[in-house]
């Protein structure tokens, strides 16, 4: 499924997950906390299989908000069992009959408890119908359940509110969990103006007297109850067939739409074909006995039914603006249909997937460029919000059932299958797509399951990959530290040092793959690929030709925390770089230059004499490329602590900090020429604060197009507090920022014994402890309250030797 969140959304041309969209569900959420339990709700599938529905539906009534029903539900006990549990909301039972005699039952409006008089063994066969009739349902947070009015009467098999979030119980009977699966028979009866359109196939349209029609559907594919589907409106459908050269065989297309929809349902569906092909490539055979659609006047998202895909009414509008919905829906019956995420909290496997088919979709039709320019706009967005919208980082596989249908199972889900697509190459990741396809068909998986089946092909472990980027929270951020040449004669030898930051997860990554790109001072390139991992390594490798720039993942194979655009520029302007969160006014330029811009969403290092001035713990930037002596102008960084959709960017900068009150006339611009230098305050810049001084949004222009990385930073007043020192002597501490502990490394000096004292900025004691020179030395930070500090250390008669600010997490 995906979510839109309204006719406007649709209407502005939003039609991803949307950040509004994502916001609107977790306020949602919020109201409906209360109706959050703990509970595994797929347990009974433990002990009884449900082999299929038979369900007759009466919808007569359906304008008045009515409908009655029949399901007889066939199952065999895996158990002997003497009573059968059924989910069936907001619903009366009418009556329950087992082996052609009424039985009793209780009903709490949520749970049958059908006493079946007699005890079943496991492997007997046998079936109850339960008699029912109401008001079907919406889920509270009105997305999901079912939605009848004057002229349409359909479900949506998800509630967002709801726990579990299957919502098949909204209109009939059924085991409603993820894993159940089973076949289903549709008779479904209306008024003689509406027809109606459910799973499978239809196998007969007949009139019952003289005012109403009784269709019947058959779904010889078993689905999980949230995937069964009614839609019932005046419907007719066009008809085509889509030939699959994977199986040489026609598969029928319906799309079912009011008459007068149906030529702009058709022209929004021009690339279907398209997308079928692009599918059955990456991830084989399209198993379902027919492809369908229905237009329904819900304008908040789309629900993928199998073969029956519930499809907002508003975006089949005659063009192909939302076409990448209609393959997501589509590509979910080879993830969520086919193969089904084992539990909620690994829903990246269903919508993380659907969102990746939608890049993939993009790539088959428009090509590599058009691929990219999707994979980093998503990529972009999980680095800036994804935690904001959800409310924190999490591992893939264990998303809070609060943000089920949230930015981690939609947008980082796809984010992270285009890095196993880097980390494993295009051909195996493909076979790797296929064999889960093969392995988990008709079922569920889990990670685990996921990870397992990749790995039992042979190709490429993808262990690590999984408990790096699916079994944790966050990322990883690589970046070149130190760098040094050495003329060989005929070629050279490049050294460098590669440190890895975190954003958002707790242990480093590990079997990176990620390209190096080195170019000499005549553009020349040359590419290699390393291998990364742990806090810092160093790596020795042999070029062509002295270098004069390089840089990491260039080829944007790998998402980490760096968003990096490159721009050649040979003309006079303004030049846009919003991947980078960057922008250059060009005044001037000779010939041409080459410039990369990386925005790294980590704290930059903590390198600085500077007193009284705290680095920015949110980002930096690394301005480098060729030829930049021949550009004259301007760097414009953006800042943006608002809680606007734009904002979120400074939050850990831009606060009161002690007893100083946040304003934006305290901003700083720092730069240093390279990663080995102190951060200094830049020599010109200015500072546009756009309107209030304390709105968190505004920019800094630095003058000059200089090589070397930037960030912010903010003057603190400071009460008996000096940062530097009477003696100097440097020391390193680690990690910074920090969360449980603080490592300050004296291993190079005298073996005296000194005192490390944590203050906050305001100049208040919060830590004090004895340490020794010649080691190094910890500081338990766990209860420390989250914030910036500085760390003194002082000598035996009390002097200060020396200090660092430290941002504890």
């Amino acid at each position: 499924m995906k979510l839109l969140l309204s006719i406007f959304t649709i209407a502005i041309g939003i039609t991803s997950f949307s950040q509004v969209g994502c916001q609107m569900q977790h306020a949602i959420l919020d109201d409906f906390s209360h109706l959050y339990k703990s509970g595994n709700e797929s347990l009974r599938s433990d002990t009884v299989d449900v082999i299929n529905y038979s369900l007759y539906l009466d919808f007569t009534q359906g304008q008045s908000g009515q409908m009655s029903g029949a399901c007889e539900v066939k199952f065999s006990p895996k158990m002997a069992i003497s009573s059968l549990s059924l989910d069936l909301q907001a619903l009366t039972v009418d009556s329950i009959t087992f082996q052609g005699s009424s039985i009793s039952f209780s009903h709490d409006d949520t749970l049958i408890v059908a006493q079946l008089g007699t005890t079943l063994n496991s492997g007997q066969t046998d079936s109850l119908t339960v008699y029912y009739h109401g008001s079907p349902q919406m889920d509270p947070s009105g997305w999901g359940g079912f939605y009848m009015n004057t002229q349409y009467f359909y479900n949506l098999g998800v509630g967002f509110a709801s726990i579990p979030h299957n919502f098949g119980r909204a209109w009939h009977p059924c085991f409603d969990n993820f894993v159940e699966r089973a076949t289903y028979d549709f008779e479904v009866l209306t008024a003689n103006n509406f027809t109606a359109y459910c799973n499978g196939t239809r196998t007969s349209v007949q009139n019952v007297g003289t005012d109403s029609l009784l269709t019947t559907w058959v779904m010889s594919t078993e689905i999980p109850s949230y995937l069964a589907s009614v839609a019932i409106s005046s419907y007719t459908h066009v008809t085509d067939n889509y030939h699959s050269n994977l199986q040489n065989s026609d598969i029928p297309i319906w799309l079912a739409a009011n008459p007068s929809d149906t030529t702009n349902l058709k022209n929004s569906f021009a690339n279907l074909d398209n997308a079928l092909t692009a599918f059955e490539e990456a991830y084989g055979p399209y198993v379902w006995e027919r492809i369908g659609y229905v237009l329904v006047p819900f304008n908040s998202g789309a629900m993928e039914h199998a073969t029956n895909i519930a499809y907002p009414l508003a975006t089949a509008n005659g063009n192909l603006t939302y076409e990448t919905l209609m393959a997501h829906e589509l590509s979910h019956h080879w993830w969520g249909d086919w193969v089904t995420c084992k539990t909620a909290e690994e829903m990246w496997i269903n919508e993380g997937m659907a969102v990746y088919s939608e890049h993939l979709f993009t790539e088959y039709v428009y090509g590599s460029s058009a691929y990219l320019s999707a994979v980093k706009q998503n990529h972009k967005s999980v680095l800036h919000l994804a935690h904001i919208n959800d409310s924190g980082y999490y591992a893939l596989n264990a998303v809070p059932l609060k943000y089920t249908y949230g930015d981690h199972s939609y947008k980082k889900g796809a984010d992270v299958m285009h890095t196993l697509r880097g980390y494993m190459g295009d051909a195996e990741f493909m076979a790797g797509l296929k064999a889960v396809q093969v392995a988990f068909g008709g079922g569920n998986a889990s990670s685990e399951d996921f990870r397992d089946e990749l790995n039992n092909q042979g190709g490429v472990d993808v262990t690590d990959f999984f408990n790096d980027w699916i079994f944790q929270s966050g990322f990883s951020q690589f970046s070149i530290t130190n760098s040094t040449v050495t003329d060989n004669g005929s070629d050279y030898t490049l050294s460098l040092v590669i440190d890895q930051k975190l954003k958002g997860a707790a242990n480093h990554h590990n079997n990176v793959p990620m390209q190096l790109t080195v170019m000499d001072a005549n553009w020349n390139e040359y590419s290699v690929d390393l291998n990364l991992g742990g806090d810092y390594q160093t790596v020795d490798i042999t070029i062509p030709f002295s270098p004069a720039f390089m840089a990491l993942n260039m080829d944007d194979r790998i998402n980490q925390a760096v968003t990096g655009q490159n721009q050649v520029i040979k003309t006079n302007g303004i030049k846009l770089l919003s991947y980078a969160n960057s922008r250059l006014d060009v005044n001037s330029v000779t010939d041409s230059a080459f410039v990369r811009i990386e925005h790294h969403w980590v704290y930059p290092d903590n390198m600085t004499n500077l007193q009284n001035v705290m680095l920015s713990p949110d980002r930096y930037w690394h301005v480098h490329g060729l030829d930049l002596e021949n550009l004259n102008g301007t760097i414009r960084f953006e800042y943006n602590g608002s809680t606007t959709n734009s904002g979120h960017l400074d939050n850990g900068l831009l606060q009161d900090t002690g007893n100083q009150s946040f304003t934006e006339d305290s901003l700083v611009l720092l730069y240093r020429p390279d990663a080995q230098s102190l951060w200094e305050i830049h020599s010109d810049y200015a500072l546009n604060t756009m309107g209030s001084t304390t709105d968190k949004s505004g920019f800094i222009t630095a003058q000059g197009i200089n090589q070397g990385q930037y960030c912010f930073g903010y003057r603190v007043h400071t009460v008996n507090i000096e940062e530097g020192g009477s003696k100097d002597e440097t020391f390193r501490i680690f990690p910074n920022p920090a969360d449980d502990t603080v490592y300050i490394d004296l291993s190079h000096w005298s073996n005296d014994n000194y005192t490390a004292t944590l203050y906050e900025i305001n100049g208040k004691q919060v830590l004090q402890k004895s340490v020794n020179g010649g080691e190094i030395n910890h500081l338990n930070t766990q209860h420390i309250v989250a914030g910036s500090y500085i760390l003194i250390i002082t000598d035996q008669s009390q002097n200060s030797v020396t200090s660092k600010r430290i941002v504890i997490n």
